[in-house]
């Protein structure tokens, strides 16, 4: 992603790479999150 952006000087190529890393890493923290879910304990 950085080669991509700063050596080829293709900026939006590399923003673009780097939002669908963050999207991706966004989705499978929360189909983990669905996957370990515990229930609640009350006090």
């Amino acid at each position: 992603m950085y080669k991509q952006a700063y050596t080829n000087s293709s900026y939006g190529y590399g923003m673009a790479i780097g939002v669908l890393v963050f999207l991706f890493s966004f989705a499978l923290s929360g189909i983990i999150n669905l996957v370990t879910r515990r229930d609640s304990v009350d006090l």
